[in-house]
């Protein structure tokens, strides 16, 4: 309904009141009168018509203005940051060489008081251990010795730290064990084989580190004493 409608709702209400005040003195007198019925049905129409008019209004939803306030989320999602994993260096691994093996063949040549030591080889055979060479004497004749009588002994030294003295020699066709004072003779310039034998060697015994040879040669009828000492001696195992 329009304002204008309901504005000439409202007068024709007024004017009714009005009318129904100025003829309540007398309406005993005319109750019968059509005109009073027909104003009355129209005073009473108006009045349920304002009523519908105020009931639309008072249940139309009043519309609320967004608020200035109020933020517009943004569609788009946030990215999620990647992680970089952290690289894990490999450790470095130095490596050492190893030290040279030994060759199984030496050749090793020294001499003392005229007379050559030729080492020829080391074999191992369980806990015992014997080291052959060649003798010879150079330009002359001469007897070599053995022995603990003056401290004639042949003595090795392994890698483990063991030292050990020999228990029997044997030089050409002649051999004592636990020799006090051991000589053999050496015909000038005639290699002679001799061979130093050592017991209880150590089973993770690899190899002699030193083999010190004590000795005296004899040319003139005096001892001539000397000491020779070979390093890093081989052996084959047997």
């Amino acid at each position: 309904m329009s304002k204008s409608s309901c504005s000439n709702c409202l007068v024709s209400v007024f004017t009714l009141l009005a009318l129904g005040v100025s003829t309540s003195g007398y309406s005993s007198d005319f109750s019968d009168d059509k005109d009073y019925q027909r104003q009355q049905e129209q005073a009473d129409k108006a009045f349920e018509e304002l009523e519908k008019v105020d009931g639309s209004l008072s249940n139309k939803p009043v519309p609320v203005a967004p608020s200035s306030e109020m933020t517009t989320e943004d569609p788009t999602p946030a990215s999620t940051p990647v992680q970089v994993p952290t690289p894990v260096l490999a450790p470095v691994v130095v490596k050492r060489a190893p030290p040279p093996p030994v060759p199984n063949k030496v050749h090793a040549v020294k001499t003392g008081s005229g007379i050559t030591f030729e080492f020829d080889s080391c074999t191992k055979t369980e806990s015992q251990v014997a080291c052959h060479f060649n003798l010879t004497s150079q330009g002359d004749d001469r007897g070599i010795l053995f022995g603990s009588s003056d401290n004639s002994v042949v003595v090795i030294l392994d890698d483990l730290g063991n030292q050990y003295r020999f228990y029997k020699v044997k030089v050409g066709s002649q051999e004592q064990f636990n020799p006090y004072r051991f000589s053999a003779p050496l015909a000038a310039d005639t290699p002679t084989g001799a061979t130093f034998s050592f017991g209880g060697i150590s089973s993770q015994t690899q190899r002699i580190v030193t083999l010190e040879i004590n000795s005296a040669a004899n040319k003139t009828g005096e001892w001539e004493k000397f000491t020779l000492e070979f390093e890093a001696l081989p052996f084959t195992t047997r």
